[in-house]
């Protein structure tokens, strides 16, 4: 079977038209202290190197008070292990005022006041389908369910919900509607099984036998978990769903409809243990399929240190494909979406083999930073241990252009001073902050300052999109939708999860190149319904609600300063 795929897969799409502003130069600067996003994330390591310190740190964004702008929310870890009854550990929630600036708005929003343990990482999600976005927080050896109550505040759902207890460690999480009845279920990776009160200390031979970070491996995995949603409670259902996770040591998971039957399915990143893709049966039942669809290992047949997930069309051919983050020497990899659920490595034919490897990566998203209408990757990268002089601990973040057939370039070193600056990065975060067309990222670094990758690239034009489902989930989450502009063709997909421990913009963003007008949009609803817009001007911001005939128009966005 892989012999007859391996034509598909090494393939070169044809070429898209020549884009005169694709060639434009990507420039992005940080702006995270102008912007007043100034927060730290404190891994609380100690000279025990208990393996939980260096594996947390997540972002999300989200527009929790609905005024059509992005807010930033920051998970803390502080002192590990966590003490008993020690107050919340620091998360910081902050208010885009719309103006390039931010405003801690923590305590106003009642977060600070709310429950919470050393974190890990963050999922949004409508899950009650109120019209207000939510927070699903993991910590350690705990979850926490924060409802937005729509007027400024959030309020602590986890009990009322059936989220409380001891959680073990869970790490990244997605909402989706796994079950097709209009409410949001619930997916969450657990890592593995360590032991607070007797902490093993694992010698580094090459360094006197100093602690280091301990191998995986060497720990007995911790089983995920699927909820589903029953009226604003989640009912654990992961047995009845057929999800089987004895091995896995899941860090990132992508809920998306991967092979266009109006399922969506489920992709896990695992750690050093075959990736899991769980085929979405119907019924909300879910058969493991990764090693025959080809993505539970590498070209080689290996297992790698899967962290994060990216998902989309890198080739443009309708198709979403898979970008995984692994440990430094493996290169992130590349699965190529061949169709009916086979996947082939084509990580060396993109350019990630060699472009990646001697880094280590964790967040890792899909973006068109320069409105070409070809996606771009981008990664936080950071060595789990300090090895350092032998390999280096801080690392810089990588953008990879994307080029005609789907072939990635690192442009990192000419995109801004931001992208060259060695950080011990994790989570990772694409979202248009500043409204201007132009995605932006925020980053994580381990005891290290949140970065907001301003970006600053004048590019080609672009149109956004803000999905609304009716009789779908109201997030959306799993509608497909098909842009033609310009004589090209565009899909993209409103996911649940992705990247590592953070959410990202919710909005779909598609860049245009040349073209100023899209001729038509078609959404694939999870409801199975079908609506269809045309014609649209480029470079403004749409509200797309199921079953109405019109678009809204939420903006047009301010030209980039």
């Amino acid at each position: 079977m892989l012999a007859d795929l391996l034509p598909e897969l090494n393939r070169v799409a044809p070429r898209a038209p020549d884009d005169g502003p694709g060639e434009s130069r990507l420039a992005f600067t940080d702006d995270a202290e102008t912007a007043g996003l100034r927060f730290t994330f404190e891994n609380g390591s100690t000279s025990l190197r208990q393996l939980p310190e260096t594996m947390s740190g997540g972002v999300a964004v989200l527009d929790y008070d609905g005024d059509g702008w992005l807010d930033v929310y920051a998970v803390q870890g502080g002192a590990f292990p966590p003490r008993a009854g020690a107050p919340g550990t620091g998360d910081r929630l902050f208010r885009n005022r719309g103006d390039g600036t931010f405003e801690d708005v923590t305590a106003r929003s009642g977060v600070a006041a709310l429950p919470m343990a050393y974190g890990h990482g963050v999922a949004t999600g409508d899950y009650d389908n109120d019209g207000h976005s939510d927070l699903f927080r993991t910590g350690w050896r705990c979850y926490a369910l924060f409802h937005n109550r729509g007027d400024g505040t959030f309020e602590d759902a986890t009990a009322a919900a059936g989220l409380s207890g001891d959680r073990d460690w869970p790490t990244s999480a997605a909402f989706a509607d796994l079950d097709g009845d209009g409410d949001l279920d619930l997916y969450v990776c657990h890592y593995l099984d360590w032991d607070t009160t007797r902490p093993r200390v694992c010698p580094d031979p090459a360094d006197h036998g100093r602690p280091t970070y301990c191998y995986p491996r060497d720990f007995a995995a911790m089983p995920d978990h699927l909820y589903r949603n029953d009226g604003g409670r989640f009912v654990d259902v992961t047995a009845a769903a057929g999800i089987v996770d004895r091995e896995g040591r899941g860090l990132g998971v992508v809920a998306a409809d991967l092979d266009d039957d109006n399922r969506v399915d489920l992709f896990v990143a695992n750690d050093t243990t075959p990736h899991y893709l769980f085929h979405n049966l119907g019924g909300l039942r879910f058969e493991e399929i990764g090693v025959r669809s080809g993505v539970a290992a590498n070209s080689d047949g290996g297992f790698q240190a899967g962290m994060g997930v990216a998902c989309g069309d890198l080739d443009g051919d309708g198709h979403l494909d898979l970008a995984i983050t692994n440990f430094y020497g493996e290169s992130t990899t590349l699965f190529r979406n061949l169709g009916n659920n086979s996947f082939g490595d084509a990580t060396a034919a993109v350019g990630l083999a060699a472009q990646s490897r001697f880094l280590l990566g964790f967040g890792v998203s899909f973006l068109d930073a320069d409105n070409d209408g070809r996606l771009d990757l981008a990664t936080a990268n950071g060595h789990v241990n300090d090895y350092r002089p032998r390999v280096p601990y801080a690392m810089p973040a990588q953008l990879l252009r994307g080029l005609s057939g789907g072939r990635l370039t690192d442009v990192s070193a000419t995109a801004g001073a931001a992208w060259r600056l060695p950080r011990v990065g994790r989570g990772l975060a694409v979202a248009d902050l500043d409204n201007d067309g132009a995605p932006d990222l925020l980053l994580v670094s381990s005891d290290g300052p949140l970065a907001f990758l301003h970006n600053r690239t004048r590019g080609g034009h672009h149109i956004t999109f803000r999905l609304e489902g009716t009789a779908s989930n109201r997030d959306g989450v799993g509608a497909r939708v098909t842009v033609a502009a310009g004589g090209r063709h565009w899909v993209a997909q409103r996911l649940g999860g992705g990247s590592y421990l953070s959410a990202s913009d919710g909005r779909l963003h598609f860049g245009l190149g040349t073209a100023d007008r899209v001729d038509s949009v078609e959404v694939h609803w999870p409801s199975g319904r079908v609506d269809r817009f045309a014609p649209l001007a480029a470079a403004d911001e749409y509200l797309l609600r199921e079953g109405n005939s019109e678009p809204g128009r939420v903006r047009a966005p301010k030209a980039c300063p």
